[in-house]
């Protein structure tokens, strides 16, 4: 399934986005052929943020996962928004 978030197209492999929104993509500054997707789910009342390493190639048409590079839990909506907007300035994420 290709989704288009932040103008960015990533092919997810079927079912990985069943119950899961992507909150964010976020493209390597130095390195436009590396990313990571940050998708969202529910775990029982918790919400779960995986983070996905994504790639691609000279003359691919999009960004494809290779694995899952981490999972955080949070009580709260909140506590996990104010991550995400954070994720892009943590030191050696990209």
């Amino acid at each position: 399934m290709i989704s288009i978030s932040n103008n960015v197209k990533v092919e997810f492999p079927e079912g990985v986005l069943n119950g899961k929104k992507i909150e964010d993509i976020i493209i390597s500054p130095i390195n436009k052929l590396i990313g990571v997707a940050v998708v969202s789910g529910k775990l029982k009342n918790l919400y779960l943020l995986r983070l996905y390493q994504l790639v691609t190639g000279e003359g691919w048409p999009c960004y494809v996962p290779t694995h899952e590079i981490g999972a955080f839990t949070f009580h709260t909506r909140k506590k996990m928004d104010d991550f995400v907007l954070r994720l892009p300035e943590f030191s050696g994420f990209l």
